[in-house]
């Protein structure tokens, strides 16, 4: 079972990233797997996907490690601040192209 917050969190350690979102999408054997959408910090550069992907293997299990790492200028949210993860997730399942 993967904790999709520690995942979120570790991510958003990362000093190039400004916030993380992390949703689980279908999976043939693992039932679930992590895919992020990151939004990259200002100032701190566009991180490459495999800086993110090593921080990742450094700080969290396989099982727990993102499949996909997809960035984004913004996360969507609600009128109240929440991130729509619904969308995120309707975005992951339509895209089958992976970000590795």
């Amino acid at each position: 079972n993967v904790s999709i917050v520690e995942v979120e969190s570790i991510l958003s350690e990362h000093p190039g990233v400004l916030e993380a979102a992390v949703v689980g999408l279908p999976d043939d054997i693992r039932d679930e797997v992590p895919v992020a959408y990151v939004v990259p910090a200002p100032d701190g550069g566009l991180p490459s996907l495999e800086d993110l992907f090593e921080w990742c293997e450094k700080r969290l299990t396989k099982a727990k490690r993102p499949q996909r790492i997809t960035f984004l200028d913004e996360l969507p949210r609600t009128s109240v601040g929440k991130i729509r993860k619904y969308l995120l997730l309707e975005e992951g399942e339509s895209n089958d192209n992976t970000d590795e």
